[in-house]
């Protein structure tokens, strides 16, 4: 259906309500606080998310342009509610439980659902609406991802991981040519991560003896606790290991593995009230999300939003 416009006289304040029929009360449904003007006859809705979408109105002969700012309804007033989230393995294993956590203590009548898998398979299921949210490492480059929105949040180094049997233990760094020939435990064929680093290693020339392959994280830094090879992960993906003297992560020299932390959405499905709540409470500590939820950031016909050159397909 179409937009239905509460007005108040000539006064410069009304409420614009989009409501689609695929759209529920207290979870989708849009209330927009809309700036009445007489400058242009076009109707220009930016929808956070990517979308845009034009209409014409006139009223008494006056050409009223709306300028909008998406707004949900206040997620105070919601009894129960949920954010459907998928994360690439080590995100979801390291990261997330302390998101989620600490944004339970501040919304505990809310629910956040995560499930962990491949990008994608992550970017897969957005595109069929079976998520909201995907945090993912790997790369998006040959996925077809024209549907959905991109957005970098962090980019996070990885480090050669060795355990207390290793000669390295008491080194302070490492460079990337020392890696050659080295055993080193790696990810499945098929991951992302391994695809990447692969990729990395051949680069810069350098070959290292892959000595055993596992679908996950915790089996490798096991095996590389236990034995005399190596691994590569980012530092959040070892922390407690750190803190308790069971591994080190060795910088290596010029940083030149390096992995970005990226928020996918599907751009034509809209942020429920939930979801808002939850990237907003993230925002804290990834500043980059203010570009997503900067609810001032207006475009107008024609030209680009500020910030907007972060968002890509």
């Amino acid at each position: 259906m179409g937009p239905r416009l509460f007005g108040r006289g000539n006064k410069t304040a009304s409420v614009c309500v989009v409501q689609d029929r695929t759209l529920q009360w207290g979870h989708d449904f849009l209330v927009v606080e809309t700036i009445l003007s007489r400058q242009s006859n076009v109707f220009d809705y930016r929808c956070f998310n990517g979308a845009t979408t034009f209409w014409s109105w006139k009223r008494d002969e006056a050409v009223i342009r709306f300028f909008l700012v998406v707004c949900f309804m206040d997620i105070r007033h919601l009894a129960s509610g949920q954010v459907r989230v998928a994360a690439t393995p080590g995100v979801g294993v390291y990261l997330l439980p302390d998101w989620v956590q600490a944004f339970r203590q501040t919304h505990p009548h809310l629910t956040v659902t995560v499930q962990t898998s491949i990008t994608p398979h992550i970017v897969a299921g957005l595109r069929r609406g079976e998520m909201d949210l995907g945090f993912v490492e790997g790369e998006l480059e040959n996925l077809e991802q024209d549907d959905v929105a991109v957005l970098e949040l962090e980019v996070n180094e990885q480090f050669v991981i060795v355990g207390p049997k290793h000669p390295w233990w008491e080194r302070s760094s490492v460079r990337l040519a020392d890696l050659a020939g080295r055993g080193m435990v790696m990810r499945q064929r098929n991951s992302q991560t391994r695809i990447w680093l692969d990729g990395e290693l051949q680069r810069a020339g350098v070959q290292v003896q892959v000595v055993a392959e596992f679908d996950n994280v915790e089996s490798i830094k096991r095996a590389v606790a236990k034995g005399k090879d190596i691994a590569i992960l980012p530092e959040y993906a070892v922390r407690s290991e750190l803190e308790m003297g069971l591994l080190r992560a060795l910088p290596i020299e010029g940083k030149p593995l390096q992995r970005t932390l990226k928020l996918v959405w599907n751009r034509a499905r809209p942020f429920s009230a939930v979801t808002r709540a939850f990237l907003r409470f993230l925002a804290q500590e990834m500043p980059a999300l203010s570009v997503l939820l900067d609810e001032r950031r207006i475009s107008r016909f024609g030209k680009s939003t500020p910030g907007s050159d972060v968002l890509r397909r």
